[in-house]
């Protein structure tokens, strides 16, 4: 994979990500979990505009322990 598969640049009203769904699926497939969290960050400067990045945040396993009746 050469690329994480995304790209988010800066709008008027909010954010654009550009998702490669192809490398953006095996990303985010090379973690574990049902649930994904991303840190999104902005970036000082970027030759093509990009104005944000993200990253996955490891999450520690955590027992979900659901009450059924």
């Amino acid at each position: 994979m050469k690329r994480k598969g995304f790209y988010i640049k800066k709008a008027e009203s909010g954010l654009y990500l550009n998702i490669f769904k192809a490398d953006f699926v095996q990303y985010i497939n090379e973690h574990q979990g049902d649930w994904i969290k991303f840190k999104i960050f902005e970036k000082l400067d970027d030759p093509k505009g990009f104005t944000h990045n993200m990253e996955i945040i490891q999450q520690k396993d955590k027992c979900n322990n659901v009450a059924k009746d």
